[in-house]
């Protein structure tokens, strides 16, 4: 068995739901620091959490909903 093809084609997705103390913006970018507003918006979406995240007050930029969101995200919403 080829073991470089075998790892790039086997990932691994948490079950858990794990946000950064940062704000839900760059939480969204953690994996591509230079994403463009288009991209995190498109990645929100492809979430499922881009009307969510839309209808929060300071929409993407505020540290403290976190919280809030982390609660959502824990009941499965």
């Amino acid at each position: 068995m080829d073991l470089d093809w075998l790892r790039s084609n086997i990932s691994v997705v948490s079950q858990e739901p794990v946000l950064f103390t940062a704000t839900i913006r760059e939480n969204i970018c953690f994996g591509n620091m230079l994403a463009t507003d288009e991209q995190i918006r498109e990645a929100a979406r492809l979430a499922n959490a881009h009307e969510f995240i839309e209808a929060l007050p300071q929409v993407m930029t505020a540290t403290n909903l976190l919280l809030y969101f982390i609660s959502f995200l824990s009941l499965g919403i």
